[in-house]
């Protein structure tokens, strides 16, 4: 009766073991499944995200490249409008700073919000006015202190139009706070 007691119980405690080891492996295998499910679905989320972001920016920056030239704004007795404008399209586009520069690469006009500046943003990369001076348009996303800044840069066309003659470059930004990032 000992001997059939102590294999009723060595028994037990195998089957239990091997029970424990399958259930928390499957439990396990479950989970990580659905980890890997909801991270790749958190990420495809967050660059759709940065995608549209960037889109709006280089979208901002083609309004106001084509604002610029269809007013003229680049003429030097157009000087005072042109602060003003960039101001009001500044707000109206819901930017965080705005730069315009001649075909050269200087600035000529600047509006940038102090929380940009706080992030660390001091002006726009001289090699992206380049490239925005060689016809390129595009946007980027720069990583800061206070979270990701996108810039979306643009050629400026003289107003005219037909010879498409390059007169200057948009560069405009857009935080994104780093509670979001």
């Amino acid at each position: 009766a000992g001997k059939l007691m102590s294999l009723v119980v060595c028994a037990s405690v195998l089957l239990f073991i091997v029970a424990s080891g399958l259930l928390t492996s499957s439990i396990n295998n479950w989970f990580s499944i659905q980890v890997e499910k909801s991270l790749k679905s958190s990420f495809d989320v967050a660059q759709s995200f940065y995608e549209k972001a960037k889109t709006d920016t280089l979208y901002s920056a083609e309004v106001l490249s084509l604002y610029i030239a269809k007013n003229d704004l680049l003429q030097r007795s157009a000087k005072p409008e042109l602060a003003k404008a960039i101001e009001e399209k500044k707000a109206e586009l819901h930017l965080s700073g705005v730069e315009l520069f001649d075909a050269r690469a200087r600035l000529l006009s600047r509006s940038i919000d102090r929380k940009l500046l706080k992030g660390g943003f001091l002006k726009t990369a001289p090699e992206l006015v380049q490239k925005g001076a060689q016809e390129e348009k595009m946007a980027i996303v720069r990583s800061s202190k206070a979270g990701d800044i996108i810039i979306g840069i643009a050629p400026v066309y003289a107003p005219d139009g037909s010879a498409r003659e390059i007169v200057g470059v948009i560069a405009v930004s857009t935080i994104i706070k780093s509670s979001l990032v």
